[in-house]
């Protein structure tokens, strides 16, 4: 469908799509692209699956969530093919959200952003490298007193980077309440269904 829209504007000059498709108050013509319509509305169920209860989202947290955080599902041959598709834009998704803590229970501690609007791993690449605990929750590290440990001695660098990691966990407190999304590209901090995911 984009390319025959995209043929068709093409033939009055050569404007590019880009431009064509960019907002108009940003100088373009509105025309919206349905590629990036669609991964807005498969990043939308996402928030849907996160921030409200309903039969669906019982479903998926039974059989495909588990006891795991989003960003821990993996891509697998026998998942539905509406899952797999959410799943190609889930890292679109984290891209906009935060999570503000609650029992950290459904938080990736290096994935996912709780702390900051960048994930840990982001932040501190060379510490996640050298982690045994790469596949944990905020929750988890809590019971564990926030302590880390790697697969080797970490040089002075590294050492550094781990003394700002723990000052940053200090500054957050589990509590008993759920953890609950934040989108922060909208002023709200709410995904409604008029947001634009900006892809």
């Amino acid at each position: 469908m984009d390319r025959i829209r995209k043929r068709f504007l093409w033939q009055g000059g050569g404007t590019k799509w880009t431009k064509i498709s960019k907002p108009k108050k940003k100088g373009g013509l509105g025309i919206h692209d349905l590629r990036k319509m669609d991964q807005s509305l498969l990043c939308k169920w996402w928030w849907k699956l996160e921030s409200t209860e309903g039969l669906w989202q019982e479903i998926v947290q039974e059989k495909y969530v588990k006891q795991n955080t989003i960003a821990q599902l993996k891509t697998k041959p026998k998942n539905s093919p509406v899952w797999n598709d959410l799943l190609k834009v889930r890292d679109w998704y984290l891209k906009g959200r935060v999570t503000i803590i609650g029992n950290g229970k459904k938080i990736d501690f290096w994935s996912d952003s709780w702390c900051d609007n960048i994930p840990l791993k982001e932040r501190f690449p060379n510490l996640f490298a050298v982690c045994r605990e790469q596949n944990c929750t905020v929750n988890f590290m809590a019971s564990r007193s926030r302590r880390l440990s790697f697969r080797r001695w970490l040089d002075e660098a590294n050492q550094d980077s781990l003394r700002k990691l723990k000052d940053l966990m200090n500054v957050f407190a589990v509590t008993d309440e759920d953890d609950k999304p934040k989108w922060i590209w909208n002023k709200s901090g709410g995904l409604s269904p008029y947001t634009h995911i900006c892809l």
